[in-house]
């Protein structure tokens, strides 16, 4: 079991592109990559998090599908990118083999994405 350390905020970039129509129908579309670094000791280990998040105004769009409107500029209304690290501790016996690389990046993308995820403690963007 893992158990998280301290949570920081890297980097934060957020750029209001243009203002939205009158009345518009927003979409948002929020994208996450993870990734986990580690030292030359087996534990403990650190997370990291690249959010990228694209509101567009959906208003014209006459697509059911909704994604394509994020890959025309013209709709984008805002931009917010950000990255957090999270350090997380293994809590194993003293005995258990430390964990692989492959573990670790499983954790990573999974569970330790989840625990630092701004919308479970209802940080609203």
């Amino acid at each position: 079991m893992a158990e998280i350390q301290d949570v920081r905020l890297l980097r934060s970039v957020a750029e209001l592109v243009r203002i939205p129509d009158a009345q518009p129908r927003l979409a948002y579309r929020l994208d996450s990559d993870a990734v986990v670094e580690q030292g030359d000791a087996a534990e403990p280990f650190v997370v990291r998090v690249t959010y990228a998040l694209k509101i567009a105004d959906a208003s014209s769009d006459d697509d059911t599908d909704g994604d394509d409107v994020f890959d025309r500029p013209d709709t984008i209304v805002a931009t917010i990118d950000f990255e957090l690290a999270a350090l997380f501790a293994l809590d194993r016996p003293e005995d258990a083999e430390p964990a692989t690389a492959e573990e670790l990046e499983a954790y990573a993308v999974s569970t330790g994405q989840f625990a630092m995820s701004p919308l479970r403690e209802g940080v609203h963007l």
